[in-house]
């Protein structure tokens, strides 16, 4: 596959009305990539717009918009004749952006925890791990940072020296919307919460030690059935898990009134908006959640 990429930048002009666009190692529809493209298609109906999916999910904003599967024949090809490249993450470290395309880095959250070149010790990654990061990190056109204090922290783990575009990320837009009350009360009605249920966010990070064959797992510490006893008469929990977590986490069945696996749910925005309480450890979403306290 690494070969197509090559032909294609070699033998095939860049389509300048191109734009890819993929979240979280396309997993998920969701984050800055999602409102940065549900804006263009509004702004730019005429460009030609590529979603890279892991599993074909459908996209509300445009019917027209072409959905790729990741590591696909059609994946390579529309890298290497795209202007744009739009990611939260990295697209595959090996590759090399050709001239004429351009890649703006979303990024995924304010940095708390240490990151690839300021960890003194790097666990659970595969040997050259820092030399992959950095060819994808020499890759950018430019970086979103939510913050001055972000962009130093970013420019020191990245090692990054390009433009940074410190305006907020685009995926709390969500948190200064009109209508925000309304789709809190919507998203509560989606989940089947009811009004006099209070909400608690449960959504920590990935840690870097916990894998099994290969993949990042959480070992989930929580008793749902001490939850259940104190708390369930009032609260309802959403487990929120990490994007790059394989997920085996199993809700009983008595408890799923209260207790929503919500690891899948399209918007980590929404879920913000629809609780009342967020519990994490030393994730980015806090930062995040803050926000969406100031302005409620």
């Amino acid at each position: 596959m690494k070969f197509l990429y090559w032909f294609w930048s070699h033998f095939s002009p860049v389509n300048p009305n191109r734009i890819v666009f993929e979240s979280s190692v396309g997993k998920r529809y969701e984050d800055s990539p999602r409102v940065i493209y549900e804006a263009m298609v509004n702004m730019y109906p005429d460009l030609e717009y590529i979603w890279v999916s892991r599993n074909n999910q459908p996209l509300q904003a445009n019917p027209n918009t072409k959905i790729v599967r990741r590591l696909s024949f059609d994946y390579y090809r529309y890298l290497a004749t795209s202007r744009y490249w739009i990611n939260n993450q990295n697209f595959p470290t090996y590759l090399t952006k050709r001239r004429g395309t351009a890649y703006l880095q979303t990024w995924h959250g304010t940095p708390l925890k240490k990151m690839q070149h300021d960890q003194e010790v790097i666990s659970g990654r595969k040997p050259g791990y820092l030399k992959r990061v950095t060819h994808a990190k020499n890759q950018w056109t430019a970086l979103v940072s939510p913050s001055s204090y972000a962009t130093k922290a970013f420019r020191s783990a990245f090692q990054y020296e390009g433009p940074v575009i410190e305006k907020g990320y685009p995926r709390n837009d969500l948190f200064f919307a009109e209508d925000v009350e309304t789709t809190r009360q919507k998203i509560r009605k989606q989940l089947d919460i009811a009004p006099d249920k209070k909400v608690i966010l449960y959504a920590p990070t990935f840690r870097d030690y916990e894998k099994s064959h290969g993949r990042f797992v959480l070992d989930n510490q929580l008793d749902f059935d001490e939850f259940e006893h104190q708390l369930g008469d009032d609260y309802v929990l959403l487990m929120r898990e990490h994007v790059v977590v394989a997920s085996k986490l199993q809700i009983p069945e008595a408890m799923s009134h209260n207790i929503i696996n919500v690891s899948n749910y399209p918007s980590v925005q929404e879920l913000m908006i629809a609780s009342d309480m967020l519990i994490t450890d030393y994730s980015s979403i806090m930062f995040d959640y803050l926000e969406r306290v100031w302005i409620l």
